[in-house]
């Protein structure tokens, strides 16, 4: 629904500590599905975290959800079909 979130919106949006968040998105950008960006902060004296979802992310989100949708229904993924990845 956005461009890019607030680390600690992220993270108190997930309800996980700044240790967990961070090491999930590092697992994240090493994939290439995120990346993070400092920024100044306008009234504070540290960066802010910006988190934003890479191109290969949101391909990647969306084979997931699909995988998702059709477990629920029922329907398991064909793996000849060219979006399915052995890999993940």
């Amino acid at each position: 629904a956005c461009d890019a979130v607030r680390f600690d919106a992220l993270r108190d949006t997930l309800g996980i500590s700044d240790a967990t968040c961070s090491k999930h998105l590092k697992t994240l950008t090493d994939a290439g599905y995120v990346t993070i960006e400092k920024k100044p902060g306008l009234t504070r004296r540290y960066p802010i975290t910006w988190v934003s979802l890479t191109g290969q992310g949101l391909t990647a989100f969306n084979a997931h959800a699909e995988a998702l949708r059709q477990i629920v229904a029922g329907v398991m993924p064909d793996p000849a079909e060219p979006r399915y990845d052995k890999a993940r």
